[in-house]
């Protein structure tokens, strides 16, 4: 009943990359050729090394985790190259970061089945990357329409996320058309992006080291980030963070920030649930908490939660 569920209180939202990219299914959609495939290498050693404020620029240190890379579109040297550029100067055990695949077969031909067993071996798990949806989709049964042969095919790859409560990145590539909304920019027909969580566009003029990152959620402020390509690391930095439809823009890369992305996607969350969402000391967040109540950017509640006001 509605009772029921407004007596309950709601789950912690878990991440993938905390404040960034929540569990669930997410697609990365862009360009050939934009740095996909190196964002994909650069969350797999982010998340195995456990810093992502390295990596990425983004965050604070987390606990390390193993995951998984199914890389279907790169050959191994390609793929032992870059990881040894992109690990370079970090503290990264390779036997604790998981693993990467350079072929799997099509989900409905035993690829679900797969990724599923490694995921059932691998229990702290973040992140299964899938690069490229058109690898593993297999072919539309006859008479089966194009909406629902990707929507059954990104189906499928949503389930698996749900199932073990973790994220499911998966690289699309986009219609090479301009469009105001990013969303007609995805390949496919919209049942691709029907069953997805989480949408991330990355767009980088050819020759220029400068990118920007657009994320649309149904579990976080709709966000776009300025990213910076560091072809000496091949490493995407966040140079600032940017909420879409804010008045103003403004840098967006402080704890605080990541705290109140939480609490407007949830409503309302405790200091010791941040500590946890964020994986951060329970001190840091509450001088956060206590530096955004003096400016009215966050709000503590009389049973002891925080939220962000309605100004």
């Amino acid at each position: 009943t509605v009772a029921d569920i407004m007596s309950t209180a709601p789950e912690p939202i878990r991440w993938v990359l905390p404040g960034m990219i929540p569990e669930g299914l997410t697609l990365l959609v862009g360009a050939p050729k934009v740095g996909k495939s190196w964002w994909n290498l650069d969350l797999l050693v982010a998340l195995g090394s456990g810093r992502p404020d390295i990596v990425f620029n983004w965050g604070s240190q987390m606990d390390p985790s193993p995951n998984l890379y199914c890389a279907l579109e790169d050959p191994s040297r390609r793929v032992n190259s870059r990881l040894r550029q992109v690990t370079q100067g970090l503290q990264f055990s390779p036997h604790r970061a998981g693993d990467v695949w350079l072929e799997l077969p099509d989900l409905d031909k035993g690829g679900r089945d797969e990724i599923e067993q490694w995921l059932e071996r691998n229990p702290t798990s973040r992140v299964v990357l899938v690069d490229v949806l058109a690898k593993v989709r297999g072919t539309p049964a006859e008479g089966q329409g194009m909406y629902q042969a990707d929507y059954q095919a990104v189906t499928q790859l949503k389930e698996i996320a749900d199932d073990f409560g973790i994220g499911v990145v998966v690289t699309h590539h986009d219609r090479k058309k301009t469009d105001d909304d990013f969303l007609n920019m995805v390949s496919g027909t919209k049942g691709v992006t029907g069953a997805a969580d989480t949408i991330l566009f990355l767009t980088r003029e050819r020759g220029s080291n400068e990118g920007i990152l657009k994320c649309e959620s149904r579990d976080v402020e709709d966000s776009q980030y300025r990213m910076e390509f560091q072809r000496p690391t091949g490493r995407w930095l966040v140079v600032e963070q940017e909420r879409i439809g804010a008045e103003v823009d403004k840098p967006s890369n402080t704890l605080l920030d990541r705290i109140s992305q939480i609490l407007l996607a949830r409503g309302s969350a405790r200091s010791s649930e941040l500590a946890r969402m964020l994986e951060t000391d329970l001190a840091e967040i509450v001088r956060a908490l206590e530096s955004g109540a003096e400016t009215r950017a966050v709000e503590k509640q009389r049973d002891g939660s925080w939220h962000v006001p309605r100004h």
